[in-house]
């Protein structure tokens, strides 16, 4: 099989492990964590199911934050994006 940066490609998509795609997520949460924490909130991974959902718990004032939504949908979805585009939608777990 064909190797690209160090993932097996089979049919044109990267075989990547649990802990790979978790290490990809959690890239995307990093980027994003400095905005979250700026207002005393913070992001963490619930899960991650085989379809491509990714389930998230918000922390500090991010839990009853009414732009929680605004959160997902500009800067953790376009996070995702660059850092983990195996990613199909986020919900809050």
């Amino acid at each position: 099989f064909p190797v690209a940066a160090g993932w097996i490609i089979l049919c044109g998509i990267p075989c990547m492990t649990e802990a790979e795609k978790l290490h990809c997520v959690e890239a995307a949460l990093n980027s994003v964590r400095p905005y979250l924490a700026r207002d005393g909130g913070d992001i963490s991974v619930a899960g991650l199911t085989d379809d491509g959902v990714l389930k998230v718990n918000f922390h500090g004032t991010c839990k009853e934050c009414q732009l929680k939504a605004m959160t997902l949908s500009a800067g953790l979805e376009e996070a995702l994006r660059r850092f983990a585009p195996f990613v199909q939608r986020v919900e809050e777990a």
